[in-house]
């Protein structure tokens, strides 16, 4: 995984912006092109749009234990994948933060959130090293591959996941 340095590579609506589907295709001149609402980030900040599982220990500049830690936590998304194909980024290695990645598809998951997974599931020793990181180096988001973990519907993850009933937010 890798930190985010690029939220928005197309440079669409601007940072933190997202547009919504249409609206208004009611019985309205078929000329006249719908409407988008733009909706700032803010809006849906506290939505968990889907859950993202990592299976296989993450590409990245973490100590190889602490990127084994993160295998089988569920870590929640607030951001839904596009449907038109994969989510480029471009990240920063964590140890070395002048190597930058392209990442042809990603997963963004808010350190805040990915650091109470790890806590919740009792992964602390990883929980404490990003923690430490944290001081040195702060950084709002993680980049996990698409390819190293499942993406798992919200309902899903409760099935797979009861555990997460009881889990808290930071900040909620």
């Amino acid at each position: 995984m890798h930190v985010d340095d690029n939220r928005n590579p197309a440079g669409e609506l601007g940072p933190g912006r997202v547009r919504t589907s249409p609206r208004g295709r009611s019985s309205r001149r078929s000329s006249e092109l719908p409407t988008y609402k733009v909706v700032d980030a803010s809006t849906r900040a506290r939505e968990i749009a889907y859950w993202f599982r990592p299976a296989t220990t993450p590409v990245g500049g973490a100590p190889l234990p602490v990127r084994e830690a993160w295998i089988g936590v569920p870590l929640p998304v607030r951001h839904p994948r596009p449907v038109e194909g994969p989510e480029p980024h471009v990240g920063r290695d964590v140890a070395d933060r002048t190597l930058r990645r392209v990442i042809p598809d990603g997963v963004v998951v808010p350190l805040v959130d990915a650091l109470a997974a790890l806590r919740f599931f009792g992964r602390d020793d990883a929980a404490s090293w990003w923690q430490a990181l944290l001081v040195e180096r702060p950084t709002m988001q993680l980049v996990f591959r698409r390819h190293e973990g499942e993406l798992l519907p919200p309902r899903l993850a409760l099935m797979l996941h009861p555990e997460l009933e009881d889990f808290e937010l930071p900040g909620a």
